[in-house]
């Protein structure tokens, strides 16, 4: 039977910090048992709480109007009390990006300034923060509904799906530290005109934005990724790129936009995706562009699968990055993510001539680039 009195909440800070074991990829000998498993259900609780609290607005309000009480923030935000201050709580005493300051009001830690400052994004007048958008925002449902993967109860698209929504914005801030290196590749080699295959992602509009005499085309087969990428595009000052919708498997629709610039280069960061059902439709089309646009430049933006022999010569950070990036396209269908080897024998075996495969310093992400 529902009651009608309302039950006051004091919003009273717990004082006392707790500190949870990162997790590495090199395994701590000296854990035990319960801290292994305490450490891991922190880290799955915690993500998605600070998944959420990103969602409803709390950081972004903390870093631009600096601490705030519990009931600043619940009222300026229109959230719920008790269930904001549990969570900020939960927060202040697991992790070491909030503290309460000397009037009990949230702050943002220094450390935590970091963090801001690596994961935000600026939209326009608006400042995000990416914390955990793809891992717990766009790839919930799929984690949620494992067992029933698992078991063939259910398939992926049918009954389980991501949330794209996340993952795209995902996406932006990935390119966002792409573009200063690719445009380096880019003057390098000459290039001045640039077609994009799969948008949005931010990366056609900040290389034009950088070089405004460069030609633009952004090419996609769903008129609304179009549409978005264009309207953030010109939320920059870019308004120049001739967004063109088609299917990059039928290049007879596009490649005229193409034919005669050689000085062209066919980009993509969604390589791995377009070999989803393996690469041999992706040959077919660049043997069939080769005959349109012979010289032009293909750069691909991809991670390697890196396997146990490469683990010692890389960070924690791109391990675990890797291998997350291997299972959520792998489990979903959606991509396959190839070793170097694999990479470089994709585009030589459908004629292409190799000219690099280089770093681009973010997150495992290297630039392949071939000639037509």
């Amino acid at each position: 039977m529902a009651c009608g009195v309302t039950k006051s909440i004091e919003l009273v800070p717990i004082s006392r910090r707790f500190v949870v074991p990162i997790i590495s990829g090199d395994v701590d000998l000296s854990e035990s048992p319960e801290q292994w498993f305490h450490s891991r259900a922190t880290h799955y609780v915690v993500s998605q709480v600070l998944f959420h609290l990103g969602q409803a607005g709390v950081f972004s309000l903390l870093d631009s109007s600096g601490p705030k009480s519990i009931s600043e923030i619940a009222k300026t935000l229109n959230l719920v009390p008790h269930v904001l201050s549990c969570s900020l709580d939960y927060v202040v005493n697991i992790e070491n990006i909030l503290e309460y300051d000397s009037q009990d009001r949230v702050a943002i830690t220094e450390f935590g300034a970091e963090v801001l400052q690596r994961f935000g994004r600026d939209d326009g007048n608006t400042r995000h923060f990416n914390f955990f958008d793809v891992r717990v925002g766009s790839f919930g449902p799929v984690w949620s509904g494992l067992g029933k993967l698992l078991s063939g109860e259910e398939k992926y698209g049918e009954g389980v799906n991501r949330v794209g929504q996340y993952a795209a914005d995902g996406v932006y801030k990935v390119a966002a530290r792409l573009i200063s290196p690719i445009e380096e590749a880019c003057s390098s080699l000459g290039i001045k005109s640039l077609l994009e295959v799969g948008v949005p992602t931010g990366l056609l509009a900040g290389l034009i934005q950088a070089h405004p005499d460069w030609n633009g085309v952004g090419l996609d087969k769903d008129q609304s990724a179009l549409e978005e990428a264009s309207k953030r595009a010109e939320a920059t000052g870019v308004n120049s790129i001739n967004w063109c919708q088609g299917d990059f498997f039928r290049p007879v629709d596009w490649g005229h936009l193409a034919a005669g610039e050689p000085q062209c280069a066919l980009i993509s960061i969604h390589f791995h995706e377009l070999i989803a059902g393996g690469v041999e439709p992706l040959q077919r089309c660049l043997r069939e562009l080769r005959e349109t646009a012979p010289g032009a430049y293909v750069f691909a933006i991809e991670q390697e699968r890196l396997t146990n022999d490469e683990r010692a010569a890389v960070s924690d950070t791109i391990w675990l990055y890797s291998h997350s990036n291997v299972l959520i396209h792998h489990l979903v269908q959606n991509g396959r993510i190839l070793s170097r080897k694999g990479w470089i024998a994709t585009f030589e075996d459908a004629g292409c001539e190799f000219v690099s495969a280089t770093s681009l310093g973010y997150l495992g992400y290297h630039l392949y680039i071939s000639r037509l």
